[in-house]
């Protein structure tokens, strides 16, 4: 959500603590994304209650209106790429390969001067 608002985060910690409380509401926050279907995904990513919170399989499929229908793709092979790796070495083989990443994921040149 941060990224659509600017920077605005729907929580602080202090709003976070309240919010577990129940004496927080994000929503006047989350309201402010112009995005319908960016807006119910946040919505339903801040519920109070784990249970009523989607997993990351349904939010990323091309039918949430967020995601492209080649992500799945994307996720995939990046998946076979980092995903037996420990959290650091992941990191470390981005960072070694960022500049051959954005083909073998999905066809796509880096940018110029990425990096």
């Amino acid at each position: 959500a941060e990224l659509f608002l600017d920077g605005e985060a729907p929580f602080q910690l202090s709003q976070l603590l309240a919010y577990r409380r129940g004496d927080f509401d994000p929503l006047p926050i989350i309201s402010k994304l112009q995005d319908p279907s960016l807006r119910d995904m946040v919505s339903r990513m801040v519920s109070l209650h784990p249970s009523n919170r989607p997993d990351a399989v349904s939010l990323t499929k091309p039918s949430s209106g967020i995601f492209p229908s080649y992500f799945p793709h994307l996720v995939e092979v990046a998946w076979k790429s980092v995903g037996s790796l420990e959290p650091d070495d992941s990191i470390a083989f981005i960072a070694k390969n960022k500049d051959t990443l954005p083909l073998e994921l999905g066809g796509f040149e880096a940018p110029a001067g990425a990096g």
